[in-house]
């Protein structure tokens, strides 16, 4: 299945970090979360995150569930672009 044809103009809003799980209750009290688009865990945002994305989707790896229900979709890719597009606290 190739994920390119999953690719939409449409951007939903990123939930803010409580409202995504699974989470800890000390990561919705102040604690880390990771950043959700940066898939390859470098501590940038940088084209190789949608390399990686891509990679880890068409695996099967759930490092691609960026809207962490425990399934892959194509909304993953939509909560990945938003994640991207909100940026990250590095």
């Amino acid at each position: 299945e190739n994920i390119i044809q999953y690719v939409s103009l449409e951007i939903p809003t990123l939930p803010m970090p409580c409202d995504l799980t699974p989470q800890t209750q000390e990561e919705c009290d102040g604690g880390t979360i990771d950043c959700i688009a940066d898939i390859n865990g470098d501590g940038m945002l940088t084209p190789t995150d949608f390399t990686a994305w891509i990679v880890a989707y068409n695996a099967g790896d759930l490092a691609a569930d960026c809207n962490r229900n425990g399934t892959l979709e194509p909304a993953d890719f939509s909560a990945w672009v938003a994640s991207w597009v909100a940026g990250c606290d590095f």
